[in-house]
């Protein structure tokens, strides 16, 4: 049997393992990728299967495999790109914006530094957390970055962004609530430091009071240029 046919096998094989075998599977994956073998869907579908059980440091390996570049600490950040399910990308909600109380858009806008990520809250229940993304860090101190703005926006005592370890659920760092804003851009800024043995840390978009989000919040909440550095 060809190297390739051999490899397209264990493609096969891949497709119906289950996902506490995806680590035991990190060698045929390899292989399937270094022949071009593997379609980006079945590895998005591993690099989940990896996140699911825990396995960060080989789900983020093979994502980056399959990016085939560098990714900053906070995968597109600057919301310049649309949004992959199943990697390292931001994780959003499945349902309508008529279930989740609001829809997500990435408009070009005056002040931004091109697409922004676009918030319009409808009213109805929001569902929490608003969204967010997994993200792979060693032990040590960070600094997070980024920039806000917000029209017309009721959202009782604010929005925040949370940093919370995997692996016990504590919570390592929060922004200032943000409330409107008029119109206005401003910057955000927040520092956090990741013990050793958090698994990933998962930043996420949440109301400060689960209250609000019961009541439904209303207008729109900018955001841009996320970034995370090492200090």
């Amino acid at each position: 049997m060809t190297d390739t046919a051999a490899a397209g096998r264990q493609a096969a094989l891949l497709r119906a393992m289950p996902a506490a075998q995806a680590q035991q599977a990190m060698p045929l994956v390899a292989q399937a990728l270094s022949l071009r073998l593997m379609p980006s869907e079945m590895g998005l579908q591993i690099v989940s299967q990896l996140k699911a059980t825990g396995q960060w440091q080989d789900a983020q390996a093979l994502w980056l495999r399959l990016l085939g570049q560098p990714s900053a600490l906070i995968y597109n950040g600057s919301f310049e790109q649309g949004f992959v399910r199943g990697g390292f990308d931001w994780d959003l909600q499945d349902a309508a914006a008529s279930r989740t109380g609001v829809a997500v858009q990435q408009p070009s806008l005056a002040g931004a530094q091109g697409r922004a990520l676009e918030l319009s809250f409808n009213g109805r229940p929001l569902a929490l957390p608003v969204m967010g993304q997994h993200l792979v860090l060693f032990p040590g101190r960070y600094a997070f970055s980024g920039r806000f703005m917000a029209q017309r926006l009721r959202a009782g005592s604010g929005l925040v962004w949370t940093f919370t370890c995997t692996a016990g659920g504590a919570e390592l760092a929060r922004t200032p609530p943000l409330t409107d804003t008029q119109g206005r851009w401003q910057d955000l800024s927040v520092p956090l430091e990741v013990p050793a043995g958090c698994g990933a840390v998962l930043l996420q978009l949440k109301t400060q009071l689960g209250s609000d989000a019961l009541a439904g919040l209303r207008g729109e909440a900018y955001f841009d240029a996320f970034a995370l550095s090492a200090l």
